[in-house]
């Protein structure tokens, strides 16, 4: 989740592919270093296309949940923006249960997606 200290109803998630490690980019959103940018555009593209693959294999065939995309969630000091699933948990009867649930299927479905992506 990225958009932690918000007080809306949005909830920004930002899923990286297997072979990036997320700790390596701990300052993305401050750093100006070129290797950080080329990393962010690929984990943006990789956000992206499993937003499409999702809305393809699942969200469009009415099965659970949905949810969007954004392509501009935030930006970093060097200019460049980070992508997120965008998530409206607005029902008065959402809870716990409802989170697992979805995390739980977007973990399937990430799964589903990895599996058929060809990554350096």
């Amino acid at each position: 989740m990225i958009n932690n200290p918000s007080n809306g109803f949005v909830v920004m998630v930002r899923i990286y592919p297997p072979t990036i490690d997320k700790n390596s980019l701990d300052g993305e959103l401050f750093s100006n270093d070129e290797i950080i940018k080329e990393k962010i555009n690929s984990i943006n593209k990789y956000v992206k296309d499993f937003f499409s693959y999702d809305l393809e294999t699942r969200m469009s065939e009415n099965k659970s949940f949905e949810y969007s995309f954004s392509n501009e969630c935030l930006s970093t000091t060097s200019g460049v923006s980070l992508s997120a699933l965008k998530f409206y948990p607005t029902s008065p009867h959402f809870s716990e249960k409802e989170v697992n649930m979805i995390v739980g299927v977007l973990k399937e479905q990430k799964t589903l997606f990895d599996k058929n992506q060809k990554f350096p």
